[in-house]
């Protein structure tokens, strides 16, 4: 989580706008307060209805920032300099690159951005070179195993696993779960059973050039074993297809 805290900057923005609030009319008063209670209870409820962290959940504090504008726009003519000054120590201390994003093992500057995704659910975004060069790969290997037909369901190492994977192939999603770090219990049978429309004929399970990231003797991976025939293993996933004699 602490490798987001750029998101603190909607809090700083919010800060101003409340600094400057008595010098607001009453129209724009009520558009800044609306716009700043949505925001603080979106970010709550973030907190509180998922497993994100505090930290990553400010960023949901997005919309408070946004309408702050409206309300430190008297406050940046009046103390432009210091106002200026503030918000580029912000901008600067976090290191933030528009339309960016970063390896997920590693954290990068701006002097090593290389290139940007070509293809996928992140094309364009200016990245590293693993970055884009792992998306370029996970896109044409997810096609080469997964039909448009099929319903897939991602595996990831009991921690984490990145919702946008789902997009790098049309086939149906079959996750049993919103959160990016689900849990592998009985809870997702049970789900299977109730909604079998939605079990997966596909898994793809995260690994390393064939070396699996969770443990084969975990929950999931025995269900995935008695279910599901190996059909290749791809450099960061192994794709697994419902076998023709399973249930």
């Amino acid at each position: 989580d602490w490798t987001c805290c750029f998101y603190i900057i909607p809090v700083v923005l919010m800060a101003l706008g409340f600094f400057n609030f008595k010098e607001l009319s009453a129209e724009r008063r009520r558009f800044f307060v609306s716009g700043v209670l949505i925001s603080v209870a979106s970010a709550i409820a973030a907190a509180m209805l998922t497993d994100l962290g505090i930290i990553t959940s400010i960023a949901f504090l997005v919309l408070g920032g946004t309408v702050s504008f409206a309300a430190i726009k008297d406050l940046r003519e009046k103390a432009l300099a210091g106002v200026t000054l503030i918000l580029m120590t912000v901008l600067f201390n976090r290191g933030i690159v528009l339309w960016g994003y970063g390896n997920q093992w590693d954290v990068w500057t701006v002097y090593e951005v290389e290139r940007y995704v070509k293809g996928g659910p992140t094309k364009f975004l200016v990245t590293d070179y693993m970055t884009s060069k792992m998306d370029e790969v996970n896109i044409a290997e997810f096609n080469q195993y997964i039909g448009p037909d099929d319903k897939l369901l991602i595996v990831g190492d009991e921690w984490l696993f990145d919702p946008a994977d789902f997009m790098f192939t049309e086939a149906e999603i079959s996750n049993w779960s919103v959160i990016d770090t689900p849990f592998y219990n009985e809870e997702m049978l049970h789900y299977f059973e109730i909604n079998p429309g939605k079990e997966p004929t596909v898994v793809a399970v995260k690994c390393w050039f064939g070396n699996l990231d969770i443990s084969p003797d975990s929950f999931i991976m025995k269900w995935v074993e008695e279910g599901y025939e190996k059909v290749g293993d791809g450099s960061y996933f192994r794709f697994y297809r419902k076998a023709q004699n399973a249930e």
